[in-house]
């Protein structure tokens, strides 16, 4: 049951993260067979309702592929099975759709859908993957969790059947830098740096967005986009410091500093402490921040032409640095 496959999918390694997924379509087995016994108005004796999968088995096992160290297939698998929760919500919607909901007593209670750590933890395997397809693959998860919440939020234009029975997810903060992680493992170089400021441009751009509708609707509390904080920028400032491009990529990683700086201090992207920044942890550079860039001018210093120029960059970043602490 759910405290079996808890345990199986703590365990590390490929072999615990298949055992945990045998267990998991054993659930869902169970739930087929007594979903169709409720839609038939039939009983079947050799089933309980009771052993049915939520979400939290399905991160389980998500999770235990993701840190399972089994590279590429790994990551497939994970996937597959993301896929699958969403293939099963649309048929659960479709059959409700399609069946008398009189005939019905009592109707099945609809198969979890996935939460944002559920697409996460997918987009961790291909990050963990390292592989030079990893950042489009986690890209593809990621517009997948957006193409899911629009499908729930067009029920009332009678467009597609889950809005019905799912409220679909929003990406996470988690979402973006574990997207802007997997490019910056994916050894792809130059576009790989390039797809990190896209992604990250876009999420300060939608959250701008999402600002001035909340302040529109006059509801702050309802900021429907979730706020960068300094994981993200972080997770950036480490693609570009490690993406092999000499002194070019270390002062890409001090403009991402730089940015962090200006965007706390004007507030545009609401205060600390906003009720949706992840951890409150704000915008504001940490030592995490600082010391990525240092030691990315500090590889540079062994250049006899760059390196005079990265060590001036490294004491001047210094001494930003105890100025802002």
């Amino acid at each position: 049951g759910w405290s079996s496959l808890h345990e199986v999918s703590t365990k590390d390694g490929v072999l615990a993260a298949e055992s945990a997924e045998s267990l998991l379509q054993s659930l869902e087995d169970n739930y087929d067979r007594y979903s169709a016994s409720a839609l038939d108005n039939t009983t079947d004796e050799g089933i309980s309702w009771r052993l049915t999968p939520n979400v939290a088995c399905y991160n389980f096992v998500l999770h235990a592929y993701a840190i399972s160290r089994g590279g590429w297939n790994a990551a497939v698998a994970a996937q597959a099975i993301l896929e699958r929760m969403i293939q099963r919500c649309n048929k659960y919607a479709t059959d409700m759709q399609n069946t008398s909901n009189a005939s019905i007593d009592p109707p099945p209670p609809p198969p979890p859908e996935p939460s944002d750590r559920s697409f996460n933890c997918v987009i961790n395997a291909w990050s963990k993957c390292r592989d030079i397809e990893s950042g489009n693959r986690a890209e593809e998860i990621f517009r997948m969790m957006e193409e899911w919440d629009y499908d729930c939020q067009q029920h009332e234009g009678n467009k597609t059947p889950v809005g019905k029975y799912y409220n679909g997810v929003k990406p996470s903060v988690r979402s973006f830098s574990g997207a802007i992680d997997a490019w910056a493992n994916s050894g792809a170089g130059v576009s790989s740096t390039d797809r990190v400021m896209a992604i990250l441009d876009k999420m300060i751009e939608k959250r701008k967005e999402a600002l001035v509708k909340a302040l529109e609707s006059d509801d702050s509390e309802e900021i429907a986009f979730c706020k960068p904080n300094v994981i993200v920028f972080n997770a950036a400032i480490n693609a570009f410091a490690k993406s092999g491009r000499g002194i070019a990529g270390a002062e890409q990683a001090e403009e991402i500093i730089d940015k962090m700086v200006a965007l706390d201090e004007s507030g545009e992207l609401g205060q600390d402490g906003d009720h949706d920044d992840e951890n409150n942890l704000g915008l504001k550079p940490n030592t995490r921040s600082f010391s990525t860039v240092l030691d990315a001018f500090s590889r540079c210093a062994a250049d006899e032409i760059k390196g005079v120029d990265a060590v001036s960059r490294s004491e001047a970043l210094l001494e930003r640095m105890e100025e802002l602490y």
